[in-house]
């Protein structure tokens, strides 16, 4: 099953890789990459319902 939060997640990572590539040459866009994918993924994880990250059982 694809999940979306997943995709959206590393599509924006890469956005962000790219864009530091060629930016901020000094930079290394690999770990950019991997801080921005991550952090795209947590929110869309938390934003969409029905997601595991974004369920919370009853009496937590």
């Amino acid at each position: 099953m694809l999940r979306f939060s997943a995709l959206a997640a590393w599509a924006g990572g890469a956005v962000v890789a790219a864009f530091v590539h060629y930016e901020g040459p000094q930079y290394c866009e690999a770990v950019a990459g991997l801080l921005a994918g991550a952090a795209l993924y947590l929110a869309a994880e938390r934003l969409v319902p029905g997601s595991r990250a974004s369920h919370h059982p009853e009496g937590t």
